[in-house]
């Protein structure tokens, strides 16, 4: 396997970055983990891209990493590879992809890296997780308007966010920017990078405070209200007078 440029990995790592390849690539022929023709295509578009993320010096020097969304644990299992005495943490809401991940971590014997089942909105406001933790990476998970609400909550203050990202990037960063202020977001750095002819984005976004225990926001789910038949006005009810209709103030 060929790394980015500036990739410091060894011969070790490399043969786990391969063996990880060849195990996602197996349960991926049961699973939808990761969308790849081959393992060359998952190679060079999906874990030389995840290593992208080693140009930056705070994920390099970070001590506890959280990957949202991980899915087929990209980026978080192969930058748990490359940086060994980084603790990391990988979420994602799929129960059966998080078994998965931890067999993986298990047989591979990547012992700096945890696989933890649940959603974000929920996970945050936990106190075991609650800006916790030095960086957070998401890649191919939401718009980033949506993103920055679920991950920021995440980064301990003075951390930050690295969402992987394309061509899409400058647009997404137009309706991204009015959640700037609630959630603390103090200073945003884009860093360019190719993995072939392919050109992609790293956009970090430093946490510079305490974020409101409003955020990240739930999403709701209301079933629609059943309609009562209207009965006509002055129809009789058995044993009684006849109904009146209410005109008190409609549920909220």
């Amino acid at each position: 396997m060929t790394p980015v440029p500036h990739t410091p990995i060894d011969a070790e790592q490399a043969r786990k970055l391969r063996l990880f390849a060849e195990r996602l690539m197996d349960a991926n022929k049961t699973m939808n983990l990761v969308k790849v023709d081959g393992i060359e295509m998952l190679e060079t578009r999906h874990i030389q891209d995840s290593l992208a993320a080693l140009k930056l010096p705070r994920v390099r020097n970070a001590t506890r990493m959280l990957d949202l969304g991980t899915g087929g644990g990209l980026p978080g299992l192969p930058l748990a590879i490359a940086l060994p005495r980084v603790k990391f943490t990988l979420v994602d809401g799929t129960s059966k992809k998080i078994r998965v991940l931890s067999e993986i971590i298990d047989e591979l014997e990547i012992r700096n890296a945890t696989a933890v089942a649940g959603r974000a909105e929920i996970l945050a406001h936990q106190p075991a997780y609650r800006q916790t933790f030095d960086v957070v990476t998401a890649r191919a998970v939401a718009p980033l308007d949506v993103l920055i609400e679920r991950a920021a909550p995440f980064c301990k203050p003075g951390g930050a966010l690295v969402a992987f990202k394309g061509i899409r990037l400058h647009e997404e960063l137009k309706t991204a920017r009015a959640l700037f202020p609630q959630l603390q977001i103090r200073g945003t750095e884009i860093v360019p990078y190719s993995i072939g002819d392919r050109s992609f984005y790293l956009a970090v976004f430093e946490i510079g405070g305490l974020i409101s225990s409003r955020y990240p926001r739930g999403q709701v789910s209301v079933k629609p209200r059943r309609k009562k038949a209207r009965k006509k006005s002055g129809m009789s009810v058995p044993g009684g007078t006849p109904r009146k209709r209410s005109h008190g103030k409609p549920h909220p």
